[in-house]
């Protein structure tokens, strides 16, 4: 059963983490925060809010959402994609390692969607390890799109995702199409501009691809019949 976290719900939280963080196979899929106290605590009610799956009485998936990203210190975080105040974060999806493979992932951000849409937000942003092939999927299948590659200070490298919760889904068809190497940080930087994203992965033994490209914009026709009009979208060619 999924339902908004509580701050009651502070221990359990912090159990999942330190379950999860403990059993990644690559410590970068997730760097640990620097005061986790203060990160699960902010996400419950004081910048963000946190949704969880209980199998019972058991929290076994949760994800926190940045709804204040000043106060949170997201605004620094992705500064590369000049957040404003109607931007939210997806800033933490974790799922028990026994539970993973059920999808648990995917529908927590479908839910965190729904939330963002309805508090009125423009835009939601992720940010992901380029090792993190799973998480990078799941953000891709829910309509996110790859726009930055980051150097940090303190040596991470991320990639930014990005989704528009204002214009509905992105458009299917891409131009301009090249197919980048994700354990190239450098070449997926230079791959990435103003007009061209990083779409969807494909996987090739241990490693993926990036899909990227120039989306194909989309256009509106209007047909007129008799005594109805109906709008059709269409890509441009």
């Amino acid at each position: 059963m999924w339902r908004r976290l509580e701050v009651g719900d502070y221990d359990a939280v912090m159990s999942l983490r330190q379950a999860v963080l403990s059993s990644l196979p690559d410590p970068d899929f997730y760097v640990r925060e620097d005061d986790e106290h203060m990160f699960v605590r902010g996400h419950l009610d004081v910048f963000g809010e946190s949704v969880g799956y209980f199998d019972g009485d058991d929290l076994v998936a949760y994800l926190a959402l940045t709804t204040d990203l000043v106060s949170s210190g997201e605004d620094i975080e992705f500064a590369a994609c000049a957040p404003t105040l109607n931007d939210v974060v997806f800033a933490a999806a974790m799922v028990h390692p026994e539970y993973r493979g059920r999808s648990l992932h995917r529908a927590g951000i479908r839910r965190h969607l729904a939330i963002a849409q309805a508090l009125g937000a423009h835009r939601g942003m992720a940010q992901i390890s380029a090792r993190n092939h799973r998480s990078l999927r799941s953000y891709f299948s829910e309509g996110f799109r790859c726009t930055r590659a980051v150097d940090y200070p303190d040596g991470r490298r991320r990639l930014l995702l990005e989704r528009d919760l204002v214009g509905g889904a992105p458009a299917a068809l891409i131009d301009d199409v090249a197919l980048v190497d994700l354990n190239d940080f450098d070449d997926v930087r230079g791959e990435l501009t103003d007009t061209r994203e990083g779409h969807r992965l494909l996987p090739v033994g241990s490693t993926a691809l990036m899909v990227v490209g120039t989306a194909r914009k989309r256009t509106t026709v209007t047909a007129k019949l008799p005594g109805t009009e109906t709008e059709w979208m269409s890509a441009a060619s």
